[in-house]
């Protein structure tokens, strides 16, 4: 959408309802402590199986993704300048670096998933591997991001720049071997 590609819809309040109300009646379903515990949330959990699928791309998750984009879209809209504050600017650069915070998150998953097998998962716990993790991406996201930079290309220019304005340094005197 922001590179113009498709044009996103306007905003209007009966979509953001629209919207809002599909993402928030898909929660019960997706939320495995409860579709197991409601025996009628588990039938819908199971009819909606194929739409809803990973492997093969279920409708229902790109309907997701939209709605949750379209959310995003009409909160922001008119706001843009929310996007420029500092609190804003770890969230916008977790999201320059979308593929390598996203392949890192692969990893930190299965190290947070034994570690709460480990430790137990209280609130305590979820909520400190939760808050480490989140610190892990962003920290990651920025180093990413100072990486592409290529910063020693810049100190290698500099370093040439410099001596290129050295002054030439006057030949020793006396005899050369």
């Amino acid at each position: 959408l922001s590179r113009g590609w498709i044009k996103a819809p306007p905003v209007r309040a009966e979509l953001v309802i629209l919207a809002l109300a599909f993402v928030l009646i898909s929660i019960p379903f997706a939320h495995w402590p409860t579709w197991t515990r409601i025996p009628a949330y588990r039938e819908i959990h199971d009819i909606l199986a194929p739409y809803r699928t990973k492997t093969d791309y279920g409708m229902l998750r790109y309907v997701h993704f939209f709605c949750l984009a379209y959310l995003a879209l009409a909160f922001v809209k008119g706001r843009e300048h929310l996007l420029e504050a500092n609190w804003a600017k770890p969230i916008l650069k977790v999201g320059q670096q979308a593929l390598p915070v996203f392949l890192l998150n692969m990893w930190l998953a299965q190290l947070a998933g034994m570690a709460l097998d480990t430790a137990g998962r209280t609130t305590a716990t979820v909520s400190l591997i939760n808050l480490i993790g989140l610190g892990c991406v962003v920290g990651f996201a920025y180093l990413v991001s100072w990486i592409k930079s290529s910063p020693w290309q810049a100190a290698a220019k500099r370093n040439a720049a410099k001596n290129e304005t050295a002054p030439e340094r006057p030949a020793a005197s006396g005899p050369q071997p």
